[in-house]
């Protein structure tokens, strides 16, 4: 059974491509043309880099595929993730949405294997503020989280019926309490 990942994919900085990460072999001729390339692939002891570059530090769009599975393709600046972009875990869990310094930052949605999803926003690589988690089976809970720690919880869904659509609070998959 799969448990919930972590929401904070551990990424290399810059200071690691910096020390540790050097690009392919080259000739003392050919450094000088390759490092005003744009486009290249770095290799370090977490993983390799390939795509967009300035001086040699990953900076536009490219793809960070980790020794242990996981990867990263979407915006970089600087050397860390900035913008939009898409972690996939060797889980098989996924995240879509706004990364600033490395981390998840802003609106995404996370979707673990099992087909559930959560979409809401992230500050500092952790939950924070509102977001819908919608269950494999469907059913759906509003929660809100601030710094990663859930402060509330209230199932929601629609659902259909013979007579039409309800929607509004579920217990036990009825309706229950005021709907709409």
């Amino acid at each position: 059974r799969h448990s919930s990942p972590p929401l904070s994919p551990a990424s290399p900085c810059l200071a690691v491509f910096l020390l540790c990460c050097q690009r392919e072999p080259e000739t003392p001729r050919t450094e000088a043309v390759n490092r005003a390339r744009t486009e290249g692939v770095i290799t370090c002891k977490f993983g390799t880099y390939d795509g967009q570059l300035n001086e040699n530090i990953p900076n536009g769009v490219g793809t960070f595929t980790y020794g242990n599975g996981d990867s990263y393709k979407g915006d970089w600046v600087g050397g860390k993730k900035n913008g939009h972009g898409d972690y996939l875990w060797a889980s098989g869990c996924k995240y879509n949405g706004a990364f600033r310094d490395d981390q998840m930052d802003g609106d995404g949605v996370h979707t673990w294997p099992d087909t559930s999803v959560f979409h809401g926003r992230w500050r500092a690589g952790k939950l924070h503020g509102e977001g819908v988690l919608t269950t494999r089976k469907g059913v759906q809970y509003e929660e809100v989280w601030e710094a990663g720690k859930r402060v509330s919880r209230k199932e929601k869904k629609t659902a259909e019926f013979d007579d039409g659509v309800y929607e509004g609070g579920l217990k036990h998959g009825l309706p229950y309490g005021k709907g709409l």
